[in-house]
């Protein structure tokens, strides 16, 4: 079978924060992160279709900063949700970006990905 996958996803644990289109906020826990969308494990049924912000909390603190995007719910099944990214601002994208070459055993990885357009919409301050 052949992979439709362009990013690499890579097995991460940490927090974010779900906000859904009607205001609802919910906990959830990052379970593999890409350049260009998540999956992602909720507190409770998330909708199963739709537009969404998700706050990525990169440390343990309020303090440490947050990667805030604007996503869209491609598939949701219970808890497990898979979300694509819409849009992020810059700072943003500089710090996924950043977080994701870390993580990966070679950051080139992440750098030849890049060299195709992500179809990413910067985020209105």
């Amino acid at each position: 079978m052949k992979q439709r996958r362009k990013y690499s996803r890579f097995p991460v644990q940490m927090q974010a924060v779900m906000t859904l289109r009607h205001g609802k906020t919910m906990k959830a826990s990052i379970q593999d992160l890409s350049m260009k969308g998540a999956r992602l494990r909720t507190a409770e049924a998330a909708s199963p279709k739709g537009k969404c912000r998700i706050s990525l909390l990169l440390g343990e603190s309020r303090s440490q900063p947050t990667i805030e995007i604007q996503a869209r719910v491609v598939h949701c099944e219970g808890h497990d949700c898979a979300v694509e990214f819409l849009e992020m601002d810059i700072c943003g994208f500089e710090h996924l970006r950043t977080f994701l070459e870390l993580s990966s055993q070679s950051g080139r990885l992440i750098e030849d990905e890049l060299k195709s357009p992500l179809k990413l919409r910067a985020l209105k301050p």
